[in-house]
């Protein structure tokens, strides 16, 4: 059998990586190594995904050039960081966040290029990022059934992520996951699509976030909205209404069991803004209050300063990595105004070609994906959530609205 790269790239991305997360989830929630360390086999199962992607790219010059830019770019920043703050460690951290960066953008270039030389089609990419999704499904199910999965926050309580080690990620990849499946299930009209749907409410809501909450929300709305017979969809929002009415308590107290931290932190905060963002918009204002922009700290602005010093001042002692845990924030700080433009541009471009295509549902899916990176971080530097942009990306600027798909907008 000739061996292909190409299709051993797929198989790694989508089928192997949810197996890689769960044994580093496992290992870090169980004290075998260090959280927010480096050498993970998720960060060495995801560089061997860079070099390979570097591999097929030399295919094609431009997106090959495109993507050593980048790499240049970051190894060379976070070299002329290291010069100032001078913690070894610090460049290595600096490093592995630059690197989650790049891991995207190859993502997307490698799939795209694949697109391009009809290895992958918008139908199979689409099957593809289903099935990874249904994997990280079952991952979650499994050891919540079994009772040996691990609480998605530290008070113990009814949120459940399994064996991985980011419970916000994990609920925006599910989340995302989740609305994928249906725009699968408009797509394809095929029965079993629509029973993966529903398996993938039940593994989202399992894990008891307030991101999972919003998703799973939006989802079934859309799943009763898409829903092609009259008589059916007229029922279940009957029987949901009258469930909502006449079992309100019941619910209240259930969904307070659930998402009791969710709701705690509702209660207990001083805006509903705050709320969403988990207070990050107080520790944005407060980085800014404090930071040095004299002498030529004022390129900061423009440039950033690195994953390790990001919004503290490099002449403090300076031990461990601290972020803010905002893409927005964290972007600025990091990498400073010339990246965080190109994010927003990004967002711009990719949110037009959705109104341009008319494919709102995406659009949809991509604005509340984006939205949680900026307003509360957990993709671009989660190599879990955060590969769902460039999926999401690939799937808007792949769609060819001149071939008529049956009633899928």
């Amino acid at each position: 059998m000739k061996f292909s790269l190409d299709k051993t790239y797929l198989i790694l991305l989508f089928y192997i990586s949810p197996f890689i997360d769960a044994l580093s989830g496992y290992l870090i929630l169980s004290k075998i190594l260090p959280e927010g360390g480096v050498g993970s086999p998720s960060q060495l199962f995801r560089l061997f995904l860079i070099i390979l992607s570097i591999l097929i790219l030399l295919k094609n010059k431009k997106y090959f050039h495109i993507s050593m830019i980048l790499i240049v770019y970051i190894i060379f920043m976070e070299f002329v960081f290291f010069y100032i703050h001078g913690n070894v460690f610090g460049y290595i951290i600096g490093l592995v966040y630059g690197s989650k960066l790049i891991y995207l953008l190859l993502i997307y270039l490698t799939l795209y290029y694949l697109y391009s030389v009809k290895k992958i089609s918008f139908k199979s990419l689409l099957t593809y990022i289903q099935k990874y999704v249904l994997t990280m499904g079952i991952l979650l199910v499994v050891p919540f059934i079994l009772g040996v999965g691990f609480s998605s926050y530290e008070e113990g309580t009814f949120g459940n992520k399994g064996f991985f080690a980011a419970g916000n990620g994990l609920g925006i990849f599910m989340g995302t996951g989740l609305m994928l499946s249906i725009y699968y299930w408009k797509y394809t009209r095929k029965r079993y699509s629509l029973f993966l749907s529903l398996f993938l409410v039940f593994s989202t809501v399992i894990i008891g976030t307030k991101t999972v909450f919003i998703f799973s929300l939006v989802a079934l709305i859309f799943m009763i909205y898409y829903l092609k017979n009259y008589y059916l969809k007229h029922a279940i929002l009957f029987i949901l209404l009258y469930i909502f009415i006449f079992y309100s308590q019941d619910i209240s107290d259930s969904l307070k069991t659930i998402f009791d931290v969710v709701f705690y932190r509702l209660n207990n905060n001083d805006s509903f803004i705050s709320f969403l963002m988990s207070n990050r918009d107080v520790y944005f204002q407060d980085a800014i209050s404090n930071i040095s922009y004299e002498g030529l700290y004022a390129l900061r602005l423009f440039f950033g300063l690195g994953a390790y010093v990001s919004f503290r001042n490099p002449y403090e002692q300076l031990n461990s990595i601290d972020i803010l845990e905002s893409d927005f924030s964290d972007i600025f700080f990091m990498y400073g105004l010339l990246v965080l433009f190109i994010y927003l541009f990004i967002f711009i471009i990719v949110m037009s070609q959705c109104f341009i295509k008319k494919q709102f549902f995406l659009g949809l899916i991509f604005f509340m994906l984006f939205s949680h990176s900026l307003l509360a971080g957990h993709v671009l530097f989660n190599g879990m959530s955060g590969i769902m942009l460039p999926f999401l990306i690939l799937l808007i600027l792949t769609f060819k609205p001149k071939i008529p798909i049956k009633g899928f907008r």
